[in-house]
């Protein structure tokens, strides 16, 4: 049995808006291969919240030790 849990999509506006950054700036990570997973559904570009969060996640950074938090 397949799994029955609907996924969360964006489109890139939601996408763009979500993470906080312009949807051309969307356009240009996924012509440039850097930014979050999309889907392609024909000409639709689509986002799962997951693969917002995970791209979110692995930019993580700790602060440099030593260093002033300004």
């Amino acid at each position: 049995m397949k799994d029955q849990t609907k996924r969360e999509i964006m489109d890139a506006v939601q996408a763009a808006e979500y993470l906080q950054v312009a949807v051309q700036t969307l356009a240009r990570w996924r012509v440039e291969g850097t930014g979050p997973v999309f889907i392609k559904v024909g000409g639709l570009v689509r986002y799962e919240l997951t693969d917002l969060n995970e791209f979110m996640d692995a930019r993580r950074r700790k602060p440099a030790s030593g260093r002033s938090s300004v």
